[in-house]
């Protein structure tokens, strides 16, 4: 694989997990607004969820992308979803979400420079 498409594909990847965290981050703090708000927030974690599968498919097809910090940002994505996911089912209070959520930017901000756009 040439330098360049390794390139095109790690930025392709990043545009996606990028577009993925911004969804979630959304959904994150549409939660916390208001209660009229939880379907607007559950559709745009639906869409992170989108976002992030998407990229996933995409990173195990190439496996020049391979990090085992990407893997981690596609675990900890899964874990805020079903946190989440569970707490709306039981209508609990959302501080484990939050919790979750903040694990996930910590991981997505620790990848700055494989997810760097420019």
């Amino acid at each position: 694989m040439t330098t360049d498409n390794f390139e095109r594909n790690r930025r392709f990847m990043a545009e996606m997990l990028h577009d993925g965290f911004d969804s979630a981050e959304k959904s994150h703090k549409l939660l916390f607004k208001s209660d009229k708000n939880l379907t607007i927030s559950l559709a745009y974690l639906m869409e992170a969820d989108t976002f992030f599968t998407n990229a996933k498919v995409f990173y195990f097809q190439k496996e020049e992308l391979y990090h085992n910090d990407i893997e981690e940002l596609f675990h900890q994505f899964q874990v805020y979803k079903k946190e989440f996911m569970d707490c709306v089912a039981t209508d609990h209070l959302h501080q484990w979400t939050d919790i979750e959520f903040r694990r996930l930017k910590e991981i997505f901000e620790g990848l700055n420079s494989l997810l760097i756009l420019n």
